[in-house]
C-alpha cells in the first residue's frame, strides 16, 4: 500500500471513528431530554403557538381551564371549534393599551389584561380581527362591557405574543370532558 492510500484509509477511519462517537455522545445528551418534562413542555407551547397561528382554537389546561383563539386569525371554523368546545360565554382579553384604544377610555396600565364581554354581532371573524388591529379605527356596533379577568390572563396573553401575534384572544371557560371533545374534531 503507498503513503497516499495509508493515510486516506487512515482518514476515512479517523472519521467514522469520530463519527461513532459523536453519535454515542449525541444519544447519551438526547436520550434523557427525551423524557425531561422541560421538554415536553415546550413542545406543547411550540405546537399551541402553532396552532394559534393557524386560527385553531387551543385549550390552557389549569385550575381554570380555557379555550383560546386569537382575534387576528379566527375565521369562520376557527369560531365554530370554539364554541363547540367553550362551557360558557365568550370574553376577549386584550392588553390594556389596546383596550384603551378599543374603550376610547383610560384603563389601568398597571394590570395584567382587561377583559371584555362582547355582543354575539362582535363574534364574527371581520369584527373580532378589527376589533384586534391597532390600525383600524373602532365603528363598533355595541360598546363591550368590560368583565373580571379570568386568572390565567397573563399566561393567554404571554403565549400570543410568543406566537408573534396581536395581545387580543378570546376566551372562554371550558368544561372537565373539554379535551374528548377538542380530539373528537
Amino acid at each position: 500500500m503507498n503513503e497516499m492510500s495509508k493515510s486516506r484509509s487512515n482518514l476515512f477511519a479517523g472519521t467514522a471513528s469520530h463519527a461513532r462517537t459523536a453519535a454515542a455522545m449525541l444519544a447519551e445528551v438526547a436520550a434523557p431530554a427525551m423524557f425531561d418534562g422541560n421538554v415536553m413542555q415546550l413542545r406543547h407551547v411550540h405546537r399551541a403557538m402553532s396552532e394559534l397561528r393557524r386560527g385553531t382554537p387551543v385549550l390552557l389546561t389549569g385550575l381554570a381551564p380555557l379555550v383560546l383563539l386569537p382575534a387576528d386569525t379566527a375565521g369562520a371554523s376557527g369560531l365554530q371549534d370554539f364554541a363547540e368546545i367553550a362551557a360558557g360565554p365568550p370574553v376577549m382579553l386584550m392588553s390594556p393599551v389596546r383596550a384603551a384604544s378599543v374603550l376610547s377610555r383610560a384603563v389601568d396600565p398597571g394590570v395584567p389584561a382587561i377583559a371584555l364581554k362582547l355582543s354575539d354581532r362582535m363574534l364574527m371573524p371581520e369584527m373580532l380581527r378589527a376589533l384586534a388591529d391597532p390600525t383600524v379605527e373602532q365603528m363598533l356596533p355595541d360598546a363591550p362591557v368590560q368583565v373580571a379577568v379570568p386568572a390565567a390572563a397573563a399566561a393567554v396573553l404571554a403565549l400570543a405574543k410568543l406566537a408573534r401575534l396581536l395581545p387580543a384572544v378570546l376566551v372562554a371557560p371550558v368544561g372537565p370532558d373539554a379535551a374528548m371533545r377538542a380530539e373528537r374534531r
